[in-house]
């Protein structure tokens, strides 16, 4: 099956939960009309005009299949003009609150027709939630159309293909030095480090260490949403978010000639504690640890990042340090890794800048930003909170 990742927008919820809503009613419908045809014992006759036996029902029974058939007309317009802002990329922010607030009226709405059903009232509150999709409706028309990179198929579930063929990534096998032998000085330095650095393990930089291990979108489309000081998403920035998801496997692989090569062991196979990467360690121990492909994508991200807005190059560069200290931190990479993991993301980038596709996909980028940043749209994480832990310095 053919596929470009999933669209995902927050106004898809408030849909799916009226959806859910509609079924609730549903099944309260007929949790009280069988049991009320049965006492009234009433025989179904298809021959009888359409609703004429079901009037024979008590008014409170009939308010819930009332109730049913009107979630299955007006809310009609509210899926689709759900549907069309989550598409046009507007599913957040005033649009998403009227989505909510819509949604909310209607279920008052039912409750109150269900179980008291006078008419003044349930007009008002159908008028209130009416005027909810008129304001989407104006929103829908004077917002600006978000541009759209080409859409891209899917290698495998969550993984887009990189910009570069294999014969084009870095060799980083002729790139970087050998990894360091267990009876160097190098080595010696980094389980000092490596356990000084356990004093983290359980606090704040250690959680933050946790965030970045997941490198699947989108939670890492957030990683350096503060340090830019504007949101990444699929569908405010779909160019960005493109571009690091297919930058994540350009960067990613071009580690592995030395990976593969060299097989060193990580630390949590030395040191026996714990990680981060909770569930991973079969996986991490046959993968070899030099040097850090997490930490070539982090690099990658920030220098292509720094680019896109150069008033935020300190602040995205100290981010994808951090990055790659949460390797560290997280007890999957030695010293040594994280470095050469960064010689190679940058190596990537430069040979990105090859690629016309990459710098078309670049530009688009930047135009988006500078648009977002524009409108002061506040980035997707807590900031207090990665700050607090950026600001623990890791060992060294």
């Amino acid at each position: 099956m053919n596929s470009i990742g999933p669209l995902y927008s927050p106004i898809l919820t408030p849909v799916l939960t009226l959806i859910a809503w509609t079924l609730v009613m549903w099944l309260w419908m007929y949790a009280t009309r069988i049991p009320a045809i049965r006492a009234a014992g009433i025989k179904l006759d298809s021959q009888l005009p359409k609703g004429e036996q079901m009037n024979l029902l008590p008014p409170e029974v009939r308010w819930k299949a009332d109730n049913y058939n009107h979630l299955l007309e007006q809310p009609t317009i509210f899926y689709a003009l759900a549907l069309s802002l989550a598409l046009m990329g507007e599913g957040h922010g005033a649009n998403l609150w009227l989505a909510w607030a819509y949604v909310a009226l209607r279920i008052v709405h039912s409750v109150f027709q269900v179980l008291v059903n006078k008419i003044e009232i349930r007009f008002v509150i159908f008028v209130l939630s009416t005027l909810m999709l008129f304001g989407m409706v104006f929103n829908a028309f004077t917002s600006e159309a978000v541009a759209q990179p080409v859409p891209v198929e899917e290698i495998r579930p969550g993984r887009l293909p990189g910009y570069l063929p294999e014969e084009s990534l870095p060799n980083a096998l002729a790139l970087i030095p050998p990894a360091p032998a267990r009876d160097s000085a190098a080595f010696a330095w980094e389980q000092n480090v490596n356990q000084n650095i356990q004093a983290l393990r359980g606090g704040p930089r250690w959680d933050l260490a946790t965030l970045d291990n997941d490198l699947t979108f989108p939670n890492a489309a957030g990683t350096f949403s503060c340090a830019l000081g504007a949101p990444i998403t699929q569908e405010q920035t779909p160019y960005l978010y493109q571009l690091l998801r297919r930058t994540l496997l350009d960067a990613g692989l071009a580690t592995y000639s030395a990976k593969n090569h060299y097989q060193r062991t990580r630390p949590f196979v030395v040191n026996e504690q714990s990680i981060c990467a909770a569930g991973a360690e079969e996986t991490l121990r046959n993968d070899g640890s030099y040097p850090s492909g997490h930490t070539a994508i982090g690099w990658a991200w920030a220098l292509i990042l720094s680019e896109i807005a150069p008033d935020r190059a300190n602040e995205l560069q100290a981010r994808g340090l951090a990055f790659g200290d949460s390797r560290m931190v997280c007890n999957v990479h030695w010293s040594m890794d994280v470095i050469q993991g960064q010689n190679i993301g940058a190596a990537t980038v430069a040979v990105l800048h090859s690629d016309s596709l990459f710098r078309s996909d670049l530009e688009g980028a930047k135009a988006e930003i500078a648009a977002v940043r524009s409108r002061g749209l506040p980035p997707v994480r807590d900031c207090a909170v990665e700050a607090e832990a950026m600001a623990i310095a890791v060992p060294r």
